[in-house]
């Protein structure tokens, strides 16, 4: 249930002070548009395409960079201006320090994102019925910590929101069994899932 994502990117090393800021632009511009088609590649529906950009940037001959999130319009026309403060201002937030010294651009990227739908689970309405209607072997043993305990099996298809199992116990289902220890106990949640804690 992922988002799609992909990332297009190309090295531009040079500094702001040199950089041609439409050449920038027309090249982040082409690798959305790579990204775009990419999208449609993978059958993403027009309107859960989307495309961010970001130009890597960092102190002239530093050995890191850091990733700017931009628009094509800001490296146009607020290269040397708007993306050069947002560059100290995350410098100065991760590092508490900045430099006076140039600014150089690193790489230019287009991230292509694919929404999909988010998954969503119904919630189990609390049935009536104890939970010991669960119950498959009440007499089974169980071996801990040197002696056998009566350890009861419970079918996980029984259980309903709500129940509560004390430990030791065993639930069975197709395709997993569940141990649930001595000192611990186990209650079925709104979605069915079983949180096994320990008890206070």
């Amino acid at each position: 249930a992922s988002d799609v994502r992909n990332e297009f990117s190309k090295t531009y090393i040079t500094t702001v002070r040199q950089a041609d800021p439409d050449e920038l632009a027309r090249d982040l511009e082409e690798l959305g548009k790579i990204g775009r088609d990419w999208l449609g590649g993978e059958d993403v529906p027009e309107k859960a395409r989307q495309i961010r950009y970001q130009v890597d940037m960092r102190y002239l001959r530093q050995g890191f960079e850091l990733p700017i999130t931009t628009t094509v319009k800001d490296v146009r026309e607020n290269l040397g201006t708007t993306l050069v403060k947002q560059f100290h201002d995350e410098h100065m937030r991760l590092y508490r320090f900045t430099v006076d010294t140039d600014v150089e651009v690193v790489n230019l990227r287009a991230i292509a994102v694919g929404r999909l739908d988010r998954v969503t689970f119904s919630k189990e309405e609390k049935r009536k019925g104890t939970v010991s209607a669960a119950i498959t072997d009440k007499d089974h043993k169980a071996y801990f910590d040197g002696e056998f305990v009566t350890t009861p099996i419970y079918d996980r298809v029984r259980l309903s929101a709500g129940h509560r199992i004390a430990g030791p116990a065993i639930v069975t289902q197709l395709d997993s069994t569940t141990l649930i220890q001595p000192g611990h106990h186990a209650e079925v949640d709104a979605f069915l899932n079983l949180i096994i804690r320990p008890n206070n």
